[in-house]
């Protein structure tokens, strides 16, 4: 899957009116939180679930920067952390955010193991390497 810094919101985009937003399931087993959701209205989650809605886009608005594209994939880390040390954030979209300005910033992995709320880390590695505790990448497209 192709992420972009909008988190999963570049699938919702290209999925067009399919797609109303995408929901991060926190109590999920697995490293693939994010969902791709069609109803784009918000209703209190029992489980503590944070939601995005897709909003249309800015009028007359063309061109301008491109947006960082990453590739996603389930069952994998990037190698080494950026800068050298552990950089931790509690949401996929701040940690690609943050990826974005770090220069020796190759990617993001989920640490599903990690105790703490800061399980997406910036990673310096370009290429996936299989992980033994199932951690999901994802790395600069």
């Amino acid at each position: 899957a192709v992420v972009s810094t909008q988190s999963t919101g570049g699938a919702c985009n290209r999925m067009r009116k399919a797609c109303g937003g995408v929901t991060w399931e926190r109590k999920h087993k697995g490293a693939d939180k994010f969902t791709l959701r069609k109803g784009n209205a918000f209703k209190k989650s029992p489980s503590g679930e944070k939601s995005w809605k897709k909003l249309p886009p800015p009028k007359g608005r063309r061109g301008g920067p491109r947006k960082q594209r990453y590739r996603g994939k389930n069952g994998v880390y990037l190698a080494g952390y950026a800068g050298g040390k552990r950089h931790g954030f509690k949401s996929l979209k701040q940690a690609l955010d943050k990826c974005n300005a770090v220069k020796d910033c190759g990617g993001v992995t989920f640490e599903r193991k990690h105790k703490g709320a800061d399980k997406f880390t910036l990673r310096k590695g370009k290429s996936f390497k299989k992980s033994p505790s199932g951690e999901k990448s994802w790395v600069k497209a």
